[in-house]
């Protein structure tokens, strides 16, 4: 008779890696000579859920983009009404200009106007779309919490709101122009 092999015992993960959110507790059944429960920790699923839909096919690149672009703004949004802690450090900027954070603050108007605009003309539930784009991950799930079929109704709800917004950033990115921006800059230093 051969030898078997003695189980191998998996390490169960620290207390500061469950805290952390980089692994799930689950029971699993084991079914030997004897039906016995015991726990078991598998990694969380740390890959974007449109990422895998944009590698099978699923979700064009530019949907992806789109969606990455919606939940930078929408972040951005949250943020700014969540309250929030500042840490005072000392910033060294020798550049003498501050046309860099200009830049910014107009893109980040920009894309706040096409964000205001693309979420008006949601279907209902507009905060489901928005929590697919945000949270990124189980999107059944998120269908379910809001009584929609993610085969039926909500993939393609996602798509469809994601096909509407590089029209949306294209012209609130127009409606801005050069002009507007020397302007604003000639209000900053007076």
């Amino acid at each position: 008779m051969g030898k078997t092999k003695p189980k191998e015992r998996i390490q169960a993960p620290t207390d500061e890696q469950l805290l952390t959110g980089e692994f799930d507790k689950t029971s699993v059944t084991h079914v030997d000579d004897v039906q016995t429960t015991s726990q078991a920790y598998r990694r969380r699923q740390t890959r974007s859920a449109l990422t895998h839909m944009n590698e099978r096919g699923s979700l064009s690149d530019e949907q992806l983009l789109s969606a990455r672009e919606i939940a930078l703004i929408a972040e951005y949004l949250q943020r700014s009404v969540e309250s929030r802690c500042a840490s005072m450090e000392a910033r060294v900027d020798c550049s003498g200009s501050a046309n860099g954070a200009l830049n910014e603050s107009l893109r980040m108007m920009r894309l706040e106007g096409a964000y205001s605009e693309w979420r008006t003309g949601l279907p209902l539930p507009r905060r489901m779309v928005i929590d697919m784009v945000l949270e990124d991950n189980d999107m059944r799930g998120i269908a379910k919490r809001y009584g929609k079929s993610w085969h039926r109704t909500a993939r393609q709800m996602l798509k469809d709101e994601l096909d509407r917004w590089p029209a949306l950033a294209k012209k609130y990115h127009a409606s801005i122009r050069h002009d507007d921006k020397i302007i604003a800059h000639a209000r900053l230093s007076a």
